[in-house]
């Protein structure tokens, strides 16, 4: 179970139960796409040079930072082949860079695959995922009573701030940004 799920277990806002029915369901909600095969890295530079990078590459549409891990640290989401690109180049530049391995599992045959290789990936936190949102919320709408008040503060890193006791954790919360930049510091 991912670290945000487990925090609402603790702080009472998911029973253990509807968490992992959550996480279930959102795992095959957010599928991805064969026909838009897409993808992460982690590039050690500032957003600015990475930008800088995906500007002159002429990428700005099909990639986007995601996360902010420190000043001198992103991850980049967004199509499988301009994340390549993006990685090539950069490590040509001599900065460090790596494609993230974002496999979801049941995975199928795919002709950009090496060497009979299955692959199945993913770009969170980016507009690759946002035709999935919908089916989401429209479960997330239907279980009404799932989410509980905070039982013990949280920080929640995709607000940016302090949620306190008795806060929901609402279906907004969960889906209603598609791909929130997660902010650094948080």
């Amino acid at each position: 179970m991912e670290d945000v799920h487990t925090l609402s277990v603790i702080a009472g806002s998911f029973t253990f139960n509807a968490a992992l029915e959550f996480v279930v369901r959102r795992a095959r909600a957010l599928r991805p796409d064969p026909n838009r095969p897409a993808g992460m890295a982690a590039v050690a530079a500032s957003s600015n040079v990475v930008m800088n990078f995906v500007r002159n590459l002429f990428l700005d549409d099909r990639l986007t930072i995601s996360v902010h891990n420190s000043e001198e640290s992103v991850v980049v989401s967004g199509s499988l082949d301009a994340i390549e690109r993006l990685v090539s180049q950069v490590k040509g530049a001599g900065l460090k860079a790596t494609k993230l391995d974002v496999n979801q599992g049941e995975c199928v045959w795919y002709s950009y695959c090496a060497r009979s290789e299955t692959c199945c990936h993913s770009a969170f936190h980016s507009p690759y995922v946002a035709a999935s949102l919908p089916e989401l919320q429209e479960w997330l709408a239907d279980r009404d009573g799932l989410s509980n008040p905070l039982k013990i503060p949280i920080f929640s890193s995709a607000l940016g701030r302090r949620m306190g006791k008795g806060a929901y954790l609402e279906t907004s919360y969960w889906v209603g940004e598609p791909f929130p930049l997660i902010p650094y510091p948080c």
